[in-house]
């Protein structure tokens, strides 16, 4: 399946509120791994979007089926204890890397549900998807890719917009990785790379709105 760098499906554009209150569930790149303390993606993003945001915990090395080496739980899982919270405007869901190697039979039902959860806790809020980036890669993986697709069909089935970073080839066209990845950090992003997908999903979230 090609995968579109941003679509709505049949969702309604986004139209996300100034000082939009925001949960973010994802991996390291959204606890911001590798950059500057208060300047990670999700830092930089809220800034510049004038959200209020709130990353839920211990998201380094999970994803949809993968609970992580210290078993924080799964998206699903760690969402779950979060508080039932109808003033939440947005609830952004990204990633999908930590799950290479999984039983990707199972994807679809865990993504799925992780919507699912969102849903029920947030009945209020705008949910967007963003799929897994492998900036190492060029392209992607195939499991990565498989990861992306099937990202992509359960927020087109669920009605939920996507961004997939892979198939819009962020950083595919960076000359020089080496000023946004940084190798000794497992090949996260560094500071200048967190303020790099920010800008790109900013814009790729201003063309899923009205």
């Amino acid at each position: 399946m090609a995968v579109s760098a941003c679509t709505g499906g049949d969702a309604a554009p986004l139209n996300i509120p100034d000082g939009a209150k925001v949960i973010v569930l994802g991996d390291s790149w959204s606890t911001g791994f590798a950059a500057a303390p208060g300047k990670g993606y999700v830092d930089d993003l809220t800034r510049d979007m004038d959200w209020t945001a709130e990353v839920v915990p211990d998201g380094a090395g999970t994803g949809f089926l993968n609970a992580g080496s210290t078993d924080a739980g799964t998206y699903a899982e760690r969402l779950s204890p979060m508080p039932e919270d109808a003033t939440v405007d947005l609830v952004l869901i990204q990633g999908g890397l930590n799950d290479r190697g999984a039983d990707s039979s199972q994807l679809e039902a865990a993504i799925t549900e992780t919507v699912e959860v969102a849903q029920e806790k947030y009945p209020e809020a705008q949910i967007i998807g963003v799929g897994p980036l492998e900036p190492v890669k060029f392209p992607p993986s195939p499991t990565v890719g498989e990861i992306d697709a099937t990202f992509a069909e359960v927020a087109e089935d669920m009605d939920v917009p996507y961004v997939s970073p892979s198939s819009d080839e962020w950083f595919d066209s960076v000359d020089d990785l080496t000023q946004y990845i940084d190798a000794d950090q497992d090949f996260h992003p560094n500071t200048a790379g967190h303020a790099y997908f920010a800008d790109r999903l900013a814009r790729a979230i201003n063309d899923l709105s009205d």
